[in-house]
């Protein structure tokens, strides 16, 4: 029988180190029995239990008082030591405070939560109360008025139909953000879009007449560019478009036109004649009658530049 025996591995350290007293206490009491090292006399059960406990049991019993030397001989005494050490007695108060004080941390789930208080509730005394104290616990520190209201408003609320209450209501207000985010940045986009085309210079399509062809066309492609008026001579723009004024033309009476020679002299003849009459200059008509015509033609030139 001792040949299939299984001995349990030596103690190691953790974090719930009371837990793992009392798993590898029970794994060693089944190693004794099974062998039949049970019945054995103390002094070579307790040097078996030294020999499979390893460093942290040896550690552990070299802190711990014993009222004789050779109680450390006794494995049922060194047992109960060990179990006082990993496993002291708890005091009520103080653990029912850490499990009423500690509350619900913002990276951990709700399941992962109410598995931290059971741990906790383990040395509460709280018995068959335990899931009620939880689903209490977990109400009171609800900040969220309306996932209150829906706690309150369940039948026969337990700790289980909570938790589905509190997952649910978490799954529908991450999609109404959602909604309302994609509806927000939608709006954004939009306003900016229309606020950026608002700004474009409107070079395709000009709803404005150019004023100097009356036409709409893009910028730079004025018809009239480059085309001379007729009314004020200035360039790049129609003669109907003109918004100047018109400039006075040259005096015919000083250009020297190509006329008959004979046709200029009775022309300024003509003037001279004109002029004189408003002058009333009657003597200076007579004379020029009375004159050849070369020297007529000399005579009205001298009066024509007077």
């Amino acid at each position: 029988m001792e040949a299939y025996a299984r001995a349990p591995d030596p103690l190691t350290k953790t974090d719930d180190m009371a837990s793992n007293w009392q798993s590898w206490k029970e794994d060693f009491i089944i190693f004794m029995k099974v062998t039949g090292y049970i019945n054995k006399p103390n002094e070579i059960r307790a040097n078996l239990l030294k020999n499979r406990i390893g460093k942290i049991g040896i550690d552990a019993i070299q802190k711990i008082s014993f009222d004789k030397p050779q109680d450390k001989e006794d494995m049922d005494i060194l047992i109960a030591k060990l179990e006082e050490f990993f496993n002291p007695p708890k005091n009520e108060v103080v653990e029912r405070f850490q499990f009423f004080t500690r509350d619900k941390k913002q990276n951990e789930t709700m399941d992962e939560y109410i598995n931290i208080l059971k741990e906790k509730a383990k040395t509460c005394n709280f018995n068959d109360m335990t899931d009620s104290i939880i689903r209490d616990k977990i109400i009171l520190i609800t900040q969220d008025k309306i996932l209150r209201k829906k706690f309150f408003e369940a039948n026969n609320l337990n700790l289980q139909k909570l938790v589905a209450i509190y997952n649910d209501y978490n799954i529908n207000t991450e999609k109404m953000k959602q909604v309302t985010k994609e509806t927000t940045e939608s709006k954004e986009s939009t306003k900016e879009s229309t606020s950026f085309i608002q700004k474009l210079p409107n070079n395709t399509n000009n709803k404005r007449k150019c004023w100097r062809c009356n036409l709409q066309h893009p910028q730079g492609k004025c018809p009239a560019w480059g085309s001379k008026c007729t009314k004020c001579n200035d360039v790049n723009h129609f003669t109907h478009c003109c918004q100047g004024k018109p400039k006075p033309k040259p005096n015919d009476n000083k250009v020297n036109n190509l006329l008959d020679p004979m046709e200029q002299v009775n022309m300024l003849m003509k003037e001279t004649v004109s002029k004189n009459n408003n002058k009333g200059n009657n003597q200076s008509n007579s004379e020029a009658k009375n004159m050849d015509p070369m020297n007529k033609m000399v005579f009205t030139l001298k009066e024509f530049m007077n």
